[in-house]
Order: C-alpha cells, then structure tokens, then sequence
C-alpha cells in the first residue's frame, strides 16, 4: 500500500489514519490499482519510473522469446514494458513483497522503453531494492539497473547500479558512450548474500557522483565529474549487463522496488525510503478512535 501524504516530520512522529467502508463503491478518484490515474497521483512528476514488481508476466510459449505481459510504471509518464525474458515462474510473492527473479544462464532481463523522460542526461537519482543470490567472480561484476549496453562495440553506455567482484555496490556514468570512459564510486561496505540490499546512485552534474546502500551514503567521487551524460538510446533496464551478456555478469538474483528521478533525492529521503521498503517506517495501531483530523489523499495499491 503506497499513499500521498502533504509532509512527514523528522524529528517527531507522524499519525495517519486509514478508514474504509466495505459497503461503499469503489473510490477510483482516490484508490487505485497500479496504471491508474489514482495510482499516479501519489508519485510526484519528478518520479519517471516507478516499478513494484507487481505485475505477475505470462508464462513463455517458447524458450527465450519475448512476453507480450506488459509491465506497469507505477508513474503518470507510463515507462511500461513489454520486453522481457522472464516469466510467470520467476514471479514470486515474498514477505518483501512481489519481486521478479533474474538467472544469470538465462540472461534474464527487463527493458523498460527509451521514452523521451528516461533519456535523462543531467542531475537524476536512480534506486533498486535489491537481493543477490551469488557474487560475480569475474571483472567487472553484475549490473542491476541501468541503461545502455557496450556489448562489445556497441558503446551506448549512459549509467549503471551494479555489484562489483568484492562484493560491494557500485554506481557509474558515461559521458561519451564507451565504458572505458565511466566515472565510478564504489561502496566502503559489501553487499550479503540472500539479504535485501537498497541500492541508489546519484549524480550532479560537474559535481559529485554518491552511492548510498541501504540506510547511509557510503561514497563520492567529486573530481572531474562531467557536466553531462550521454544520452543512449538503449532501453532502461534491469538485470542484464551493459557489457557483456554472460552468466558471469548478468545479476542473480532478485528485485522487487525500481525507481528513477529527474532531481538528486535528499539524504533524509532515501533513508526514510528505505525503511520504508523494509516495512520498519510504519508502526500499525489498533483500532483509533475519532480522529483529530482527516486527510483526503491518494492511496494505491
């Protein structure tokens, strides 16, 4: 369940109230399921891809084709996608929530469209919750989320969130399309095995590149930051190298929560986010009993 609230207090607790009525019509103004109007209404026009991994893809009817299930953008600026080499089997419910699961032989992989609000080549925020299965052994590791393949001569590479050789997260750009040329920040800690990791990258242009994995920045590259990315033409995606589409360096593993912004998201947001995905932001009372005041706001799913 994801609700539009006005503000949230740092320092101090915030009460909210959810009421329903399971005599009354359904409320499509207000509520809503994924790819509704309702259900874009609760992500701010600075979100242009928001992905719950909640959209269950049909099952294959041959080995590698592409599935016609498209896959909903939670966001008013529809990144949908309908290019994708998973299936209904590596659809699961979690206690995390849905998530999709991606196999490195399979090179199992999601592309979410090349829409004019994707082709971001200035200051943006990138997240993925993420879970590793096993850890690439070979250089330069697994990519998560990101856009643009090199693979080998392609050179369409624009930015990347991965997991490196040792371990760690790791978030680069481009600027000339070649992956030799990308600017990198590594994180201080490792990423585990089989627990869920909040992975963000963010970049601001001729200042900083940061890494934050789960509750804390963990690094920033500021010297000689480009000014400007390039703009690929390659599809966002998720799970699938932009280098090269190996075992070795496809992501194995699963994602349930993907996330782009066209604005630098603020140290207290990501970290309120990230508690959030993890269901400890919310603590849930009893029954209330008259509220001190009511709040018409969106929620969704």
């Amino acid at each position: 369940l994801w609700t539009k609230v006005p503000t949230v207090a740092s320092g101090t607790n915030t009460t909210l109230y959810l009421y329903y009525d399971k005599t009354q019509i359904e409320n499509i103004a207000y509520v809503g399921y994924t790819n509704s109007a309702s259900a874009a209404a609760v992500w701010d026009s600075n979100f242009v891809f928001v992905n719950h991994c909640n959209t269950q893809p049909q099952t294959q009817t041959m080995a590698g084709a592409p599935l016609a299930t498209t896959i909903y953008d939670s966001t008013a600026y529809n990144n949908d996608s309908t290019v994708s080499t998973i299936d209904s089997n590596d659809w699961v419910l979690t206690t995390a929530g849905p998530v999709y699961k991606f196999d490195t032989a399979a090179g199992d992989r999601i592309e979410f469209g090349n829409q004019p609000s994707v082709q971001i080549v200035s200051s943006f925020t990138a997240e993925v919750l993420c879970k590793n299965y096993t850890f690439s052994a070979t250089t330069p590791g697994r990519q998560v989320f990101g856009k643009g393949l090199s693979q080998p001569t392609n050179n369409r590479t624009s930015w990347a969130l991965e997991q490196n050789t040792v371990n760690k997260g790791s978030f680069g750009i481009c600027n000339t399309g070649v992956e030799s040329s990308a600017i990198k920040v590594t994180a201080a800690g490792t990423m585990t095995a089989n627990t869920w990791d909040y992975v963000v990258g963010r970049y601001i242009p001729s200042t900083s590149i940061n890494l934050w994995l789960n509750a804390a920045s963990e690094a920033t590259h500021t010297t000689t930051i480009y000014s400007t990315i390039y703009n690929s033409t390659d599809a966002l995606m998720a799970g699938v190298s932009y280098r090269v589409d190996t075992a070795a360096n496809n992501f194995d593993g699963e994602i349930t929560e993907v996330r782009l912004s066209k604005i630098i998201r603020s140290d207290a947001w990501l970290k309120a986010t990230y508690y959030t995905l993890l269901d400890q932001m919310v603590t849930v009372s009893g029954v209330e009993g008259s509220p001190s005041y009511y709040y018409d706001g969106y929620v969704k799913e």
